[in-house]
C-alpha cells in the first residue's frame, strides 16, 4: 500500500505496488527471474550458507524484476519461490531459514549492483539529475516528472530511491521551475504591467467575467458591440504583457494549459492573499492569454 504522507502524490496505489512492493512471481516469472545464468550462479555460490545462497537468488530475482532491493524477511518470501529455487539448484537439501545479518544483506546488494552495473542513489547524484531539469520541467505535472525520473534512473542505471526521496525530487523540480518563472516576472514586469495586473485582483467576480469573455457576441446590436469593446479593453493590456513575456518565460504548451487550469482551484481572494504575488500574476496572465486566443 502506498505510504500516506504530506508530500506530493506521484503514483497511484497500483503504480506504487508495481514499483515498490515485493513481487509475487507466477510460474512463467519464476522461470524468467529465478533461473540463473552460469555467471549469476557463481555470484550466488560465493555466499557461505544454503540460506544465504537461497536469499541471494531471491534478491537476484527481485532485482531483475524491479531494479531495487528489499529488506529481506523470510516470512514475506513466497513458499512457491523457495521450493522452485530448491528444486532447481539444491535438490535434496533442507532449507533452514537464517536471518541475514546487515553485513550479509549489504554484501549481497553490492555484489548484485556490481554484476549488473548499477549504482546506489545518493544526494550527491542530484547534480546530474538537475542538469536534466530543463527537459523534466517541460511538463510540470507531478506524474509526468515522475515518469521522466524513472527513465532517468533506468538510463543511468541508478537504484530507484525510496518513495519519499522520489516525492522530494519531484517537489524540488516543480519548485525550481516555479522559482525560475517568478524570477523572470520579477525581472521583466514593469511598474505599469504590475498596476494592470493588480486590477484583475481587485474584483472578486472577475473570474466569472473572464469566463463570460470567451462567449461570442450573439448579434451586432449596440449593446453587444459595447460589450465587445469592453472585452477588448480588458484583454489588450494583459495580452500585450504576456506576448512580450512569453519568449522569456519559455513555457511549453503543456505548462501553459497546466497553469491556466490551476486558476480553477483559486478564488481571487486566494490569488490576492494566499500565494506568491508573481505566481498569481502568472496565473492571471496565462488565463488571459488563453482567453484572448479563444476569442480570436
Amino acid at each position: 500500500m502506498r505510504p500516506i504522507n504530506n508530500n506530493i502524490a506521484i503514483f497511484s496505489d497500483a503504480e506504487y505496488a508495481a514499483l515498490y512492493e515485493t513481487p509475487e512471481f507466477d510460474e512463467s516469472q519464476q522461470i524468467e527471474y529465478l533461473i540463473l545464468t552460469d555467471d549469476e550462479l557463481i555470484l550466488v555460490m560465493k555466499r557461505k550458507t544454503l540460506a544465504y545462497q537461497v536469499a541471494c537468488i531471491i534478491q537476484l530475482g527481485y532485482f531483475k524484476a524491479m531494479q531495487i532491493f528489499f529488506q529481506f524477511d523470510w516470512e514475506k518470501v513466497s513458499i512457491s519461490d523457495i521450493n522452485f529455487i530448491l528444486q532447481q539448484y539444491f535438490s535434496g537439501q533442507t532449507l533452514e531459514p537464517q536471518a541475514l545479518t546487515k553485513h550479509e544483506y549489504y554484501a549481497q546488494c553490492a555484489g548484485i549492483m556490481e554484476f549488473f552495473g548499477y549504482k546506489p542513489w545518493s544526494k550527491s547524484c542530484e547534480t546530474m539529475l538537475f542538469l536534466s531539469t530543463k527537459k523534466l520541467s517541460r511538463d510540470i505535472k507531478p506524474q509526468f516528472i515522475a515518469m521522466e525520473l524513472l527513465s532517468f534512473f533506468r538510463e543511468h542505471q541508478f537504484i530507484r530511491p525510496a518513495y519519499t526521496t522520489f516525492q522530494n525530487l519531484v517537489s524540488i523540480i516543480i519548485n525550481s521551475e516555479r522559482q525560475r518563472l517568478i524570477m523572470v516576472l520579477e525581472k521583466h514586469l514593469t511598474t505599469l504591467d504590475i498596476e494592470a495586473l493588480k486590477s484583475f485582483l481587485v474584483e472578486d467576480d472577475i473570474l466569472s467575467k473572464l469566463a463570460a469573455i470567451k462567449q461570442d457576441a450573439k448579434d451586432f446590436k449596440p449593446r453587444m458591440i459595447a460589450a465587445e469593446r469592453r472585452k477588448l479593453a480588458i484583454l489588450t493590456p494583459a495580452y500585450q504583457i504576456i506576448k512580450r513575456l512569453l519568449p522569456e518565460l519559455k513555457l511549453s504548451q503543456q505548462n501553459l494549459h497546466h497553469y491556466a487550469d490551476l486558476i480553477n482551484f483559486y478564488s481571487i481572494y486566494d490569488l490576492r492573499e494566499k500565494i506568491n504575488t508573481e505566481q498569481a500574476y502568472l496565473y492571471i496572465l496565462i488565463m488571459l492569454l488563453l482567453v484572448a486566443i479563444s476569442t480570436n
